[in-house]
């Protein structure tokens, strides 16, 4: 909500915004960690019996493409929507 920037929003468009969110935060997420977990069944995938895994090279990046990468997955973590997970391996 503070990021928006002055070009699209003036004042009283922020405060406004900021009311409307406030007012139905029922259905909007004002903070990460206001969102409950979902409950939902685990996916599982069946694969047919002929499956098999496939090699594939690792994708080599520019470096604008890397640090354009690293800011889109740097962005939900500053948020908060993504979290380290100690039990991944």
């Amino acid at each position: 909500m503070m990021s928006l920037g002055n070009k699209h929003f003036n004042s009283d468009k922020k405060l406004t915004l900021k009311n409307l969110i406030h007012e139905f935060r029922d259905i909007f997420l004002v903070k990460p960690e206001d969102d409950p977990p979902v409950d939902v069944e685990p996916m599982y995938i069946e694969f047919e019996g002929t499956t098999r895994p496939i090699k594939v090279r690792q994708r080599t990046y520019s470096l604008d493409q890397l640090l354009f990468l690293k800011k889109k997955i740097e962005e939900p973590i500053d948020a908060g929507y993504i979290t380290s997970n100690s039990a991944s391996k």
